[in-house]
């Protein structure tokens, strides 16, 4: 009977032990050591439904911005360690998957001895056999516990981990880029008023000086003058250098070297009244972090499975089918045709406590899959919280800053008429000037910090910037 004949014969049963064993993932980890509200705690808009605002459109729609992402996408080294991850992971599973399959390998053997005969009859050169064969050998581990199958399963809810951190890790670097954009344009911004600031204070300086000169006022003053026009021109160079310090991050963000070329300035945005909404449980599917330590801990659930089954026999069917004769054209008549089949088990009786360490192994790893996912997802929930948190704070500072800034650009606006029409100080006017400048920077920071504080919750409600 050949091989061809045998898996022909119980072809029905192969199928059936095959199909019934089909590779699925593990099954979603619902762990109950975390309890959620219904709604978020520190949710400033209840009525708020959508994460989509104008304040994402400025990014999506700003072309510069999405060319650096996808040029971090494309060559950040960080992305590429997780991206090897991943294809490591598919190698491992694709290693994994042929283990529960039948084996077939095909073999070829040659050989010559020679025997040198004593006695009465001894042949004085002795005897020279020669021996050739021609086999195909097959091997099948009947997954009959489900063990193989855990392994593949294993595999697989690695590489689902491996995937949601390759996607953390893009959404990562995406934010990251985004935020330091972001500053690289409030700085901007802060420069183009500093430098506004420093033209009214050298003619405020000037005016002084004049004075000075005239004996109409004091040298204190003309120092204290002197001392403001140096203070704001050592912000403006410290303002450069955080322009250049921040443009270089950026630059290594993308894996381009760091020279610190210029980006064209844009205005920020404004930032829309809306906060996302949603309900707490929702934050589990979206955030990939979590999906990742979902996915590891349910790969450690199965390795626990796996290790308990290695004490369990292990059943293999086995196969042989060819030729064998000692004349080397003879290999492929079938008058010189051998066959075997046969099966085993084994079963693990004395191992010295080795498996047994290895269900440990797996359960304490197991335990720290569990500590791992409960921090994850506590530390997300805490990121969402502080971030709306911070929503409302920053909201009602800015509120604040807004009336301080019009009512210091009214001022500003009524001395300047004033001096057009001769009846306002020249140096009160330009005080004025300063003081709606500053109150202009104040309210610019403020505007970046709410910025910064929106992207941080987005990236904690799992918005994607790519």
């Amino acid at each position: 009977m050949h091989i061809k004949t045998l898996i022909t014969k119980n072809l029905g049963i192969f199928l059936c032990l095959f199909l019934a064993g089909c590779i699925t993932a593990p099954k979603s980890v619902v762990n109950d050591l975390v309890s959620l509200p219904e709604t978020w705690v520190g949710e400033a808009s209840p009525t708020a439904s959508t994460i989509k605002t104008p304040c994402l459109d400025y990014f999506e729609d700003n072309t510069e911005l999405k060319t650096l992402i996808n040029k971090a996408i494309e060559f950040n080294s960080d992305l590429a360690v997780a991206s090897a991850r991943v294809e490591l992971a598919k190698a491992e599973l694709k290693e994994s998957k042929p283990n529960r399959l039948p084996t077939l390998n095909a073999g070829a053997q040659g050989g010559r001895q020679k025997i040198n005969s004593f006695g009465p009859q001894q042949n004085i050169g002795g005897i020279i056999f020669d021996s050739y064969a021609l086999n195909l050998g097959l091997k099948w581990d009947i997954d009959l516990w489900g063990s193989l199958k855990n392994k593949s399963q294993y595999q697989l809810s690695k590489l689902a981990s491996a995937e949601a951190n390759l996607e953390s890790a893009k959404i990562s670097i995406a934010a990251k880029i985004t935020k330091i954009w972001l500053q690289v344009m409030h700085l901007k911004g802060q420069h183009l008023l500093l430098n506004q600031a420093l033209d009214a204070q050298i003619m405020i300086t000037d005016s002084t000086r004049e004075r000075y000169i005239k004996g109409v006022t004091f040298v204190e003053d003309l120092l204290k003058e002197n001392a403001n026009q140096f203070a704001l021109s050592e912000e403006i160079h410290t303002l450069k250098m955080q322009i250049d310090q921040s443009t270089r991050s950026l630059e290594i963000l993308v894996g381009a070297y760091p020279n610190a070329e210029a980006l064209a300035y844009t205005e920020l945005p404004e930032l829309p009244e809306s906060v996302p909404a949603g309900i707490p449980s929702s934050l589990l599917s979206n955030r990939p972090d979590i999906i990742s330590a979902e996915r590891n801990l349910a790969s450690a659930n199965v390795l626990v499975k796996t290790t308990q089954k290695s004490r369990l026999p292990q059943i293999s069917i086995t196969g042989n089918s060819g030729t064998s004769s000692s004349d080397l054209s003879d290999l492929l008549k079938s008058d010189f045709s051998v066959w075997s089949v046969g099966s085993s088990i084994v079963m693990p009786l004395i191992n010295h406590g080795k498996i047994k360490a290895s269900i440990k192994q797996a359960k304490a790893g197991r335990l720290e899959a569990e500590a791992y996912y409960d921090s994850t997802v506590l530390n997300a929930f805490m990121e969402v919280e502080n971030g709306l948190a911070n929503e409302a704070y920053l909201k009602k500072e800015r509120a604040l800053n807004n009336q301080q800034l019009q009512q210091a650009l009214s001022v500003f606006e009524i001395s300047q008429s004033k001096y057009i029409k001769g009846s306002a100080d020249f140096r009160m006017y330009l005080n004025t000037h300063l003081n709606a400048l500053k109150s202009q920077r104040l309210n610019l920071q403020m505007k970046h910090e709410q910025l910064q504080n929106r992207i941080n919750l987005y990236l904690a409600l799992g918005y994607s910037f790519i």
